[in-house]
C-alpha cells in the first residue's frame, strides 16, 4: 500500500523479500514465502537492483533446499 500511495517502489522488492521471510518464520508459510521471494526477484530484475536480486534468490535458493531436505 506504501508503495503505491508514494510511488516509491526502490525497496518494493525487499519489502516483498522481507513478507516472504515473516511467513516463513512465524507460521512456516512456504508456498506463500516461495511466492513472495518470487515475486521480489522479479521485480528486482525489472528494476536492475543486482543486490536485491542477490538477496531473492538467496531466499528462493535456501527455501528450495531446505524442501529437498
Amino acid at each position: 500500500a506504501a508503495v503505491k500511495a508514494t510511488g516509491e517502489s526502490f525497496f518494493e522488492p525487499e519489502l516483498h523479500r522481507l513478507r516472504g521471510e515473516c511467513a516463513l518464520a512465524a507460521t512456516g508459510a512456504r508456498d506463500r514465502a516461495e511466492e513472495c521471494f518470487g515475486r521480489a526477484l522479479e521485480i528486482a530484475q525489472r528494476q536492475g537492483n543486482q543486490v536485491i536480486v542477490q538477496r531473492a534468490a538467496g531466499s528462493l535458493a535456501r527455501l528450495q533446499t531446505d524442501r529437498r531436505a
